[in-house]
């Protein structure tokens, strides 16, 4: 285990390093760039970061002719561990950091890239001992978020379309992924059973062609409905529920979503609301849709504004990007990480000071 923490010991020391500074560059990266309102990064720049440089392509790290404080790679399973080895042969940046936003399934592509790592962020915090290592600093819990549409437009098209008339149908499109066979079931029995709704189960063509929509008509088609149904692929919290909340509407979720109470706990949900279903079943479902209608007409345009807001201030990607970045810079409140183990994995996690 020597070898192990002179590597995690070497990171630590740059975090400390960093911690000094007070104010970071960051090189953020994702190979899905269609999924981000590319607008929003230059508002991010303020206490924690001075510089913020967005790239989506391997090739263009070539062009890169400067190195930043911090490199922060969204891990979407698509062979990012040629991009962190590239930033890693070009020295591009002091501490890499990754982002995994899918390590609640195909384990054997995520662990391929946060080998590279110098720090992973796990997006699915109920099965985060899966990805823990003796050679990467296992951080906070970073769930998903609103990433396709930036913090002023998004306040800009609710301004345009919070208070028009919304459809009672059942809204949500849903990818289907071949081996996540029970929520694909699930999806196709509502779209059968469940009265009034426009549900969707798209295949790839179909998926692209949401995003090729202008981000303007995609929070229009959100905010035409009232209720909207989030389905896990495995028990994960998925970005479509703050899309739903950020665009007004109820989200209906299962009992099975296990980190949505640590992230917005039950007593929030409530207020909000988000409505939960335990039954994998269309009645299910549908029940569920009937007492979000009721909900949705007794809060009214109110209520809407009240979910606009509460995700719009609390769970887009800037205050996700500031919570990774806010932990990073917080080194000398954490000691040195500690080693941390179970019958699942063995690996380093920050620690917290006792007192703190």
């Amino acid at each position: 285990m020597e070898k192990f923490q002179q590597v995690i010991g070497k990171t630590w020391n740059n975090l400390v390093k960093l911690s000094e500074k007070g104010s970071v560059s960051v090189l953020i990266f994702s190979l899905r760039p269609d999924q981000f309102d590319l607008g929003e990064f230059e508002s991010f720049i303020g206490d924690i970061t001075d510089d913020i440089t967005f790239v989506s392509d391997i090739k263009q790290l070539a062009d890169i002719n400067r190195t930043f404080d911090i490199a922060l790679v969204c891990i979407h399973n698509l062979h990012e561990h040629m991009v962190i080895f590239e930033l890693r042969k070009r020295n591009i940046a002091q501490v890499i950091c990754g982002w995994t936003w899918d390590n609640h399934h195909h384990l054997e592509k995520v662990l391929r890239v946060i080998a590279f790592c110098d720090v992973v962020f796990p997006s699915h915090n109920f099965v985060r001992e899966q990805i823990r290592t003796p050679i990467a600093i296992l951080g906070r819990h970073i769930p998903h978020c609103i990433t396709q549409w930036s913090r002023s437009s998004a306040a800009t098209y609710y301004s345009e379309t919070g208070h028009k008339k919304r459809s009672d149908d059942l809204y949500g499109s849903h990818s289907h992924i071949s081996w996540a066979v029970d929520r694909n079931n699930l999806i196709s029995e509502c779209i059968k059973n469940v009265p009034d709704n426009v549900l969707k189960l798209l295949d790839t063509n179909s998926r692209n062609s949401y995003f090729c929509m202008s981000s303007r008509v995609r929070f229009q088609e959100w905010a035409s409905y009232k209720v909207s149904l989030n389905i896990p692929v495995e028990k994960d919290l998925s970005q479509r529920i703050f899309d739903g909340l950020l665009t007004g509407q109820i989200p209906l979720v299962p009992e099975n979503c296990i980190d949505l109470d640590a992230v917005i706990p039950r007593s929030v949900q409530e207020q909000l609301p988000v409505v939960r279903f335990s039954d994998y079943t269309s009645q299910a479902v549908e029940e569920a849709w009937k007492i979000a209608l009721e909900h949705f007409d007794a809060g009214g345009e109110e209520g809407a504004a009240k979910r606009h807001q509460f995700a719009l201030n609390n769970h887009h990607i800037s205050n996700r990007i500031e919570d990774m970045l806010g932990s990073l810079l917080d080194a000398p409140k954490y000691k040195m990480p500690c080693l941390r183990g179970d019958r699942i994995s063995i690996g380093y996690e920050l620690c917290e000071r006792k007192g703190t």
